[in-house]
């Protein structure tokens, strides 16, 4: 039965040729050539040869920090006669001929050697609007007002959530035309689970061996709410406020008794008589 298997990631400037060679099994790559089912290339700028050469461009000519590529990964349901008219149907649709791609198909084997067919559909966020460019100038910055004086434009929608759920909703219809009674399986939030109410810590406490229990008479046990009330939190918190306000109490009492010693030391300095107003000796003139 299918799984419905899809992923979507982006790929920074300086990693899109590395990815490319990777999905056509190029390069350090070739090692794995044998899962290599289909590549196809298209929609490229004028001049180019191959995706590989249209992705080293963007790792070379994107500005730094920039998204080169983004790829939807998609698992092939096993029911699918012609897997490759599928992944190129699914193309077709979700890009079309508004972004330059790589389409690559493998058959990786999983666990217990059982065939995992899926497809990399691997495009570039920046889109034909018509104007004829070569690979130098579909880079540049682009200009909104003579489009034809700068580069391709971004595409912004691909980084918003609401695309991403459309093309998990365009894989679910893909699943369910070739398998009717197929039911798409439901995400898993990735919200927090709420977290559960403890139970009050309880403690069996036995009685004593030494009592007045009679003979043949067992010991009661008692069960203990180790929880502290809820009106002690009240309680608390009332008490640190009126710790606060005799703080702020004491603070401003030392501050008046700071301030009237300061006071009465100007005054008395005041009163002392200056060296004119000084009696002189006898004698002196």
């Amino acid at each position: 039965m299918a799984s419905g298997f899809v992923k979507i990631s982006k790929g920074m400037k300086g990693k899109a040729k590395s990815h490319a060679d990777y999905l056509a099994r190029l390069g350090r790559f070739k090692v794995k050539e044998r899962d290599l089912c289909f590549v196809e290339d298209a929609n490229l700028p004028e001049g180019v040869a191959d995706a590989g050469a249209f992705f080293r461009a963007a790792d070379s000519r994107e500005r730094k920090g920039g998204i080169a590529y983004w790829e939807v990964t998609v698992s092939v349901p096993f029911e699918c006669s012609d897997p490759i008219y599928w992944a190129k149907q699914f193309a077709r649709e979700l890009v079309g001929d508004r972004h330059p791609y790589r389409l690559a198909m493998h058959t990786a084997f999983g666990p217990g050697d059982q065939m995992n067919p899926h497809f990399h559909l691997m495009f570039s966020p920046r889109v034909h609007d018509g104007v004829s460019r070569n690979v130098d100038t579909f880079f540049k910055r682009a200009n909104t007002r003579d489009p034809e004086k700068g580069g391709a434009r971004k595409d912004r929608i691909w980084g918003k959530k609401t695309a991403w759920a459309k093309v998990r909703a365009m894989v679910n219809r893909f699943v369910q035309a070739l398998i009717p009674e197929w039911i798409a399986p439901v995400r898993k939030s990735r919200a927090p689970a709420p977290r559960p109410i403890s139970a009050p810590q309880v403690v069996e406490v036995e009685a004593s061996p030494v009592s007045a229990f009679g003979p043949g008479e067992t010991a009661a046990v008692a069960s203990v709410d180790l929880r502290p009330p809820l009106d002690i939190y009240a309680d608390l918190e009332l008490e640190l406020k009126n710790l606060v306000q005799l703080l702020r109490a004491d603070l401003a009492k030392a501050e008046i008794q700071r301030m009237s010693r300061k006071i009465s030391m100007a005054n008395s300095n005041s009163n002392l008589p200056t060296n004119a107003s000084r009696s002189r000796p006898p004698g002196m003139a």
